[in-house]
Formats: C-alpha cells, sequence, structure tokens
C-alpha cells in the first residue's frame, strides 16, 4: 500500500493540469468511505458532520499546544505572563531549552 504522502502527491499531479493552483487543496483528508444516500451519491450532509468533526479536534488539539507553550514560558523562561504570541527568543530562551 502506497504511503498518504505518495498517494496526495499523485492526486495533486493528476489535477494539477486540469484546475487553476488556487483551486487545489493545500491539505487532504483520507476517508475510508464515504457515506452513500438513498439515491446512490455521496451523503455531503454525513460529511459535513465527518469534518465539522475534524474542525473540532483540531481546535482542542491547538488548545492543548497553547496551554503546554504557556506552561513552559512560565515555567523555564520564568515569566509570569508568558502568552502564546510572545517571543521564545526575545525573553531568553533558546532552541536547547525549547527541547527539554
Amino acid at each position: 500500500m502506497k504511503n498518504n504522502e505518495q498517494v496526495v502527491s499523485q492526486i495533486k499531479g493528476s489535477i494539477k493540469n486540469k484546475l487553476p493552483n488556487y483551486t487545489i487543496p493545500s491539505k487532504y483528508i483520507e476517508l475510508e468511505e464515504f457515506s452513500i444516500n438513498l439515491s446512490g451519491k455521496i451523503d455531503r450532509n454525513e460529511l459535513k458532520i465527518i469534518l465539522s468533526h475534524l474542525v473540532i479536534k483540531l481546535f482542542m488539539l491547538k488548545r492543548v499546544l497553547r496551554r503546554k507553550s504557556i506552561t513552559f514560558g512560565k515555567q523555564y523562561l520564568q515569566v509570569s505572563n508568558f502568552g502564546v504570541t510572545d517571543n521564545l527568543f526575545e525573553l531568553g530562551g533558546d532552541s536547547l531549552t525549547a527541547g527539554e
């Protein structure tokens, strides 16, 4: 079985000459199968539900990463009001500290 990157590369290659670049998706989501409605077509309502669940999961992941970044800034840089928009390097951090 081909890995996801190879499949995405093939998809992009096959539609590259048929569509303008700005319409080619930058992100792809692999689904095992599509839900089919009674008329034999892809159930778009079910697809919207699946996509909304994925968006919620991504949002929650971002929140977790933000919290970890803030905790890191407060603990390791000893900056009490550290936020996600603060620059790690300007506050005295370095890539070695960030990797710990």
